[in-house]
């Protein structure tokens, strides 16, 4: 007879462990609290357009995500604008007022004005240091504790490349993708990013980022609207209690993010418990502005750069700076991204207040936003792992401990939100369940 497991969470980590343990020949079920797999990589239709509503992208250096896609058939296509490439789709608002900058390209920073050419040498310096650390990267959790001293992102970059080099170079490969401060940051983080920044791309898939899940989800027995409470052992395995009754499994991949876990009634060490409580999420809110007329954004995208901190990420026009052929013809979709602290601020307010608070925060910026046809407001209230100084060792030390037939999965146990991450660990959990 197969074995049979439970897989709690249907994001990108219980689904990769749910695709690893079926193919072993094992019966996998998916439970899901929420109405549709996917977690933060769900895409939404509004108004007959496919818009992704969390995560928006792969990167060239995400290869079991690129592996993945491949073999189930997610075709990929690159966005218009790629950070590393200077053009005129996007421009920084600093100190000094709207400047065509692109931070990952040698020649754009080197005429960039603002970095002192002393600050320019020692972050070229730095990079070159890297290019050694071979196994350094944002989805492998013991090579970025290995750099976890403690130190800030912020307070690393100060120490090493200056502050102006940190507000206008090292700041813009954290803050626009996590949502956190660089100050709240590992240095790990940011130094892994340097490395990746070197050479890389985006890739986002032609359906939209749902289609990657979707695809995994393809075969595999998932519940939505199944709310575990608890997971108790009892003499043969295990026992699921959901909303909807119970279910009994040989063995349970818990792949939910840390707070919905603490939630649960799980057999876990008090050391697993005690590190899972110090797991920090930085919210997002996302405002969508859809025009069902011709509209022009100049430029189409705007991003603050500089001192202080930034309410907003930016304004993006997706029918020019998104994935091609993604907004129809005399359409347009603009988006507006906060930071964390700026999402927390708005935090239960309704949906007229926080349109015209972020609308207002865009034209601070200098973008004044036609009145849209219609609109939609996406708030993540666990939007990314906030990897703060000493958390990605503590969670490199939670991965090494053993557990039988329950696991743990999921962007935090890697101490930082990609989709890379995420894959790795349900797939790394699977297994380690089928090796007992």
């Amino acid at each position: 007879m197969s074995k049979r497991f439970v897989v709690v969470g249907a994001g990108p980590a219980g689904l990769a462990a749910a695709r690893v343990l079926a193919i072993s020949g094992a019966d996998v079920q998916v439970l899901e609290s929420g109405s549709t797999p996917g977690g933060r990589t769900v895409s939404i239709t509004r108004h007959g357009i496919r818009i992704n509503a969390g995560a928006t992208f792969f990167t060239s250096f995400y290869a079991r995500c690129l592996d993945l896609s491949a073999q189930l058939g997610v075709d990929l296509i690159s966005p218009q604008l790629h950070p590393g490439h200077p053009g005129d789709l996007r421009r920084f608002v600093t100190p000094a007022g709207q400047l065509v900058f692109e931070p990952g390209d040698l020649r754009s920073l080197l005429s960039f004005p603002l970095v002192p050419p002393l600050q320019k040498a020692r972050l070229l310096a730095t990079l070159l240091s890297h290019l050694p650390r071979r196994r350094l990267h944002i989805a492998d959790l013991e090579s970025l504790a290995a750099l976890d001293d403690g130190e800030s992102a912020e307070a690393w970059g100060h120490r090493v490349v200056g502050v102006e080099a940190t507000d206008y170079v090292l700041r813009q490969t954290v803050e626009p993708f996590f949502y956190f401060q660089a100050a709240d940051s590992s240095a790990a983080i940011a130094r892994c990013l340097l490395r990746h920044a070197i050479r890389w791309s985006l890739l986002t898939p032609t359906g939209g980022m749902g289609s990657f899940c979707d695809a995994l989800a393809r075969g595999v027995d998932v519940h939505t609207g199944h709310r575990v409470r608890a997971v108790t052992r009892n003499a043969s395995g295990y026992t699921v209690e959901h909303d909807h009754g119970s279910e009994q499994a040989d063995g349970v991949v818990l792949a939910v993010p840390a707070p919905a876990l603490r939630q649960i009634d799980v057999p876990l060490s008090d050391a697993d418990r005690a590190d899972i409580d110090t797991v920090r999420y930085e919210p997002c809110t996302k405002l969508l502005l859809g025009y069902d007329r011709p509209v022009r954004l100049d430029p189409p995208v705007l991003t603050p750069l500089g001192p202080g901190r930034h309410p907003i990420i930016g304004i993006r026009a997706l029918s020019t700076a998104g994935a091609p052929d993604l907004i129809p013809a005399g359409r347009e979709v603009a988006t507006v991204l906060t930071m964390g602290w700026r999402a927390r601020e708005l935090a239960g307010q309704d949906e007229d207040a926080v349109a015209a608070a972020l609308t207002s925060d865009a034209e601070m910026l200098g973008m004044n936003l036609p009145t849209a046809d219609w609109r939609v407001v996406v708030p993540w209230d666990a939007a990314t792992v906030v990897p703060t100084p000493g958390s990605l060792r503590r969670m490199a030390a939670l991965g090494r401990r053993r557990r039988t037939g329950v696991v743990l999965a999921g962007d935090w146990t890697s101490g930082i939100s990609t989709v890379e991450s995420s894959v790795r660990s349900g797939e790394a959990a699977a297994r380690s369940l089928l090796q007992g």
